[in-house]
């Protein structure tokens, strides 16, 4: 595993130690469940089938958990309550928790916590959700910021108007 060419993924097994995320036999690693302050930090551990090498060990944090309302567009006030009616400390998100992108700006992607940077597209992983703009929390005069999923830019809007729909809750 060079984590480059997928090709010698095989040559390991793979284990997680947290009941909320799957690993497939190449590797592939996939949230199945909501994790919980208690259990946001989740091993990966990768074991040599030759028994050559040691196992390795791959940690991460989750600080932030999000979910989508699907293809369904709402406008900004009924987005809100959306998020609010899922109960569990959802709301709507702040653009800072979800880009580090500028007003019409793309983003970048890196590791800084925050959804795009971290995990870019979000409509190549399914699960409900579109590469389309969505709502944020915060107001920019009368109009009301959102953000892009397909290119993490920071955008604003009147609150009348639909957008997908994204809620999130700390851990």
């Amino acid at each position: 595993m060079n984590g480059i060419d997928a090709t010698e993924n095989g040559d390991y097994t793979y284990s997680s130690d947290q009941p909320w995320v799957a690993v497939d036999t190449a590797g592939n690693v996939e949230f199945i469940g909501t994790p919980t302050s208690a259990n946001k930090t989740a091993t990966i551990t990768m074991t040599d089938r030759s028994g050559v090498e040691a196992p390795r060990d791959f940690s991460f944090t989750l600080d932030r958990w999000f979910v989508n309302g699907g293809a369904t567009q709402m406008n900004a006030p009924t987005a809100d309550n959306y998020c609010s009616g899922l109960g569990g400390g959802y709301a709507t998100p702040g653009y800072e928790t979800v880009t580090n992108g500028a007003y019409w700006v793309a983003g970048t992607r890196t590791s800084d916590g925050k959804l795009w940077p971290e995990w870019g597209e979000m409509g190549i992983y399914g699960h409900g959700w579109v590469s389309s703009s969505y709502w944020a929390i915060e107001m920019n005069g009368t109009s009301r910021y959102d953000f892009n999923l397909f290119a993490g830019a920071l955008g604003n809007n009147i609150p009348s108007v639909s957008f997908n729909v994204a809620c999130s809750m700390p851990l």
